[in-house]
């Protein structure tokens, strides 16, 4: 897709381990998360690790943070409490189309946030 559309020297997609990418994170203008650790991590305690550390190295103040499901949802399906008001502010963005009833969900699951 970065090929296609021209974008290899400005897109750089990585499918690692986000334990290993702690200086990637701290210099990224944007980050995009599809549903975070929701699938390969059990234990509530290794999950709430993973989430302290994005916390701790997405923190480029101005940066956008894309996620989906929207962070809060997925804290809360984790069971993780985690203060967000003092690390990003959610961006409302209006989907600038329209879809049939019932095939906007996965857009809406989509949430913007700016790094403070």
């Amino acid at each position: 897709m970065t090929k296609e559309y021209k974008m290899n020297e400005r897109v750089k997609v990585v499918g690692e381990d986000v334990l290993h990418c702690s200086a990637l994170l701290q210099d990224a203008d944007v980050v995009f998360m599809n549903n975070v650790f929701e699938f390969f991590v059990n234990d509530k305690k290794a999950h709430a690790a993973l989430w302290n550390f994005v916390k701790a190295n997405v923190r480029k103040k101005g940066a956008r943070l894309v996620t989906i499901p929207p962070l809060d949802q997925s804290l809360q399906e984790a069971g993780i409490k985690m203060q967000l008001d003092d690390w990003v502010k959610r961006i409302d963005v209006k989907i600038p189309f329209t879809f049939d009833e019932g095939e906007n969900e996965d857009y809406e699951m989509i949430a913007f946030y700016q790094i403070l």
